[in-house]
């Protein structure tokens, strides 16, 4: 997605969607926006982040979504102890399509409108009668092709992961092909004991998502590592000290996009110390042959 902040001079000047300039929109741009007959017509700048809007009335924007572009995202930055800032997403007819309204900061919604496109609008406001003198968000909207889905699905949850358990050391990509990253994604492994070290490898494009992958105990509650760099690829390598069962998370940091990844994890023993002696230096040397007996075993 390409984002961009914009000038209030250059929107004066009239130059086209694709300028890019850093002074951010303040609300006095797009008032009168009170009701949905006046709405501020954001459609043309779709991927383009507008920044230190003023709240202090609802505001309320027009959208173009073009055909066949049907999946909706909109971002909303803010900061909840300003305000309980929330957005919607509307219908032409001014029936609610999405709400995202929680009372934590920032708020997000993503949702598949009518395939041939059309008018919409997006409704910001403060939840009930909450104040929001002083509170400033920023707001990003874009539209994508619908999402699709990978052959592992439905894995959105810790409960529905996808079951890797005997898959150590093979890429997704050679068992039903790589996954797809349009939404959460959680697969399941079995660590053996004295097999405890756990290496996750995920390889990606981070010019097509920003991915993220982390490890995470049998409920998929408890994190006990990550991997969340903003370049190609994520690794874990980590030892989670007992044998058992451990959920594996996928997840986009942004908007998802139908991006591709491939997954790829192992479980080999844990690294011997490097003055362990001539026993250490042993088992470093047959390890790689020990990794081979276990999986014929296993399989």
């Amino acid at each position: 997605m390409n984002i961009k902040h914009i000038f209030f001079g250059a929107l004066l000047a009239g130059l086209s969607s694709g300028a890019s300039a850093a002074i951010s929109l303040t609300d006095d741009i797009y008032e009168p926006n009170d009701t949905m007959a006046t709405a501020f017509d954001l459609s043309t700048y779709a991927g383009i982040t507008i920044s230190a809007v003023e709240l202090d009335d609802s505001d309320w924007y027009m959208i173009y979504v073009t055909p066949g572009q049907n999946r909706v995202q909109v971002d909303l930055r803010h900061l909840d102890a300003e305000a309980d800032i929330d957005v919607e997403l509307y219908d032409a007819a001014g029936v609610v399509l999405f709400n995202a309204s929680s009372t934590t900061d920032n708020e997000f919604i993503e949702f598949d409108v009518d395939p041939a496109g059309g008018t919409y609008y997006i409704f910001v406001d403060t939840f009930g009668t909450g104040t929001s003198i002083g509170a400033t968000y920023t707001l990003l909207w874009d539209a994508i092709a619908p999402l699709t889905e990978d052959n592992y699905e439905s894995n959105n949850t810790p409960a529905t992961a996808y079951n890797l358990s005997f898959l150590e050391a093979t890429w997704l990509s050679d068992i039903f092909g790589s996954g797809i990253s349009n939404d959460v994604d959680w697969y399941t492994i079995d660590v053996t004991a004295g097999w405890t070290q756990v290496i996750i490898d995920a390889t990606f494009l981070h010019a097509d998502a920003d991915i993220d992958i982390r490890l995470y105990d049998a409920t998929g509650t408890n994190l006990l590592a990550s991997s969340t760099s903003i370049t190609d690829n994520e690794r874990i390598n980590f030892n989670v000290g007992a044998a058992g069962t451990y959920k594996i998370e996928v997840r986009t940091s942004g908007t998802y996009n139908n991006a591709t990844y491939d997954l790829w994890w192992d479980d080999v023993p844990v690294p011997v110390a490097a003055d362990s002696g001539s026993f250490g230096l042993i088992s470093l040397l047959f390890l790689p042959l020990l990794t081979v007996l276990r999986r014929k075993v296993r399989v």
